[in-house]
């Protein structure tokens, strides 16, 4: 009878091991892996899922190239205005104060710098802005491609004008 003791309590104490074991491989905690642990987004970016979502101003897997750069540089394009026969004109678009601003030089003559800013990654609004003591002038520039951009403007006041043109890069 002893022995017959000693055989249940050998059973019974294995059962409970390999339920015990059984137990804890079925409830073990999950690793979670966060996809952004190893991701940095650069200037101010948040990453969401494993990718980075970039401020206005820049673009880039990580956020890490100024969106205007590639606005800037030197223009040739043919300037239509409802006014005006087509021209030839030349503009040049250099860096701004800020990471999401630019300067427009020599827009269809004028002597007045224009200051422009960057809205989304292909568009560049161009505030109303004075550019002559009777005029003002306020317009887009539209990213096209690599060589050429889209520059939509109206001119208000004494010389009211609307213009467009594409002008490519030089």
């Amino acid at each position: 009878m002893p022995y017959l003791k000693h055989l249940v309590f050998s059973a019974v104490l294995t059962l409970f091991a390999f339920s015990t074991v059984f137990y804890a491989a079925c409830h073990k905690k999950k690793t979670v892996i966060d996809p952004c642990a190893s991701v940095v987004c650069n200037n101010s970016g948040t990453c969401s899922g494993g990718s980075c979502t970039c401020t206005m101003a820049y673009d880039g897997t990580f956020c890490d190239s100024l969106r205007r750069n590639k606005f800037l540089g030197s223009w040739k394009g043919d300037l239509s205005c409802v006014s005006a026969p087509t021209d030839n004109d030349l503009i040049s678009i250099t860096a701004g104060s800020t990471d999401g601003q630019v300067i427009i030089q020599h827009l269809a003559g004028f002597q007045t710098n224009l200051t422009g800013n960057v809205i989304n990654a292909t568009r560049i609004s161009v505030p109303s802005q004075n550019v002559a003591a009777d005029s003002s002038f306020a317009g887009t520039i539209t990213w096209l491609s690599d060589t050429s951009i889209k520059f939509e403007y109206t001119l208000e006041g004494a010389n009211h004008d609307g213009c467009h043109g594409i002008y490519y890069k030089l």
